[in-house]
C-alpha cells in the first residue's frame, strides 16, 4: 500500500507494535481493574515473594539472553566489519529463508504443546501414568519436529530457486544456490 521501500515496512512495524500494545493495555486494564485486593498488607507481601521467586527464575534467562542477542548480532557485524554490508545482506537472506521456516513451525507447535505435556504430567505428584504420557507426547512433538525439519531440507534442497522467487528480492536469487541444491558447488569452490 506504501511502497516498497526500507521506510515503509519500518513504519508498518511501527503501527502495528503501536495497535497491539493499545489493545493489550486495553485488555488488561480490564483484567486488573476487575481484580479485587483483599488487603493492602498482604497484597505487599504476596508482591514481595513474587517478585522473589520470578527475579530467581528469570536471572538465567537475563544472562542467556545477552549471550544470545550477542550470538545473533555478531555474524552480521563481522561481515559488515571484515567483508560489505552486501555481504552481510545476504548472509541474512540465506540465513532467514534458510532457518526460520524450521524454527517458526518448531516454536509453534512447542508453544501449541506446552500446556497439554504439563497437564498430562501433572505437577510434583503426578502418577507415573501422567508422566509417561508427557514423555511419550514429548517425543512424538520431538520427532514430529524433525521430521518436518528434513522434509523443509528436501524441499530447500530440491526447489530453492522457486523458494527465492517467493521469499527473496530479485537481486537475491543469484545466491539461491548457496543453500542445500543438488548441483551446488561447494563451499569451497565459491
Amino acid at each position: 500500500l506504501f511502497g516498497e521501500s526500507s521506510s515503509s515496512v519500518m513504519w508498518g512495524y511501527v503501527i502495528a507494535t503501536i495497535i497491539v500494545l493499545f489493545s493489550q493495555y486495553v485488555f488488561f486494564r480490564k483484567i486488573f481493574k476487575d481484580a479485587a485486593i483483599e488487603t493492602p498488607v498482604e497484597s505487599n507481601e504476596i508482591n514481595k515473594a513474587w517478585q522473589e521467586k520470578i527475579l530467581n527464575y528469570s536471572w538465567p534467562f537475563v544472562t542467556w539472553g545477552t549471550v544470545a542477542a550477542l550470538h545473533s548480532a555478531s555474524d552480521k557485524w563481522s561481515l559488515a566489519l571484515f567483508s560489505s554490508q552486501s555481504d552481510a545482506g545476504f548472509f541474512l537472506v540465506l540465513y532467514q529463508i534458510g532457518f526460520y521456516p524450521i524454527a517458526i513451525f518448531s516454536e509453534m507447535l512447542v508453544a501449541f504443546v506446552t500446556p497439554i505435556i504439563f497437564q498430562r504430567a501433572g505437577h510434583g505428584g503426578a502418577s507415573s501414568k501422567g508422566l509417561a504420557q508427557a514423555i511419550k507426547l514429548n517425543i512424538r512433538v520431538s520427532g514430529l519436529i524433525f521430521i518436518v525439519s528434513i522434509l523443509i531440507f528436501i524441499f530447500m534442497w530440491l526447489s530453492h530457486e522457486v523458494a527465492f522467487s517467493f521469499l527473496a528480492a530479485d537481486e537475491y536469487r543469484p545466491i539461491s544456490f548457496l543453500l542445500p541444491n543438488i548441483n551446488s558447488t561447494s563451499f569451497i569452490d565459491i
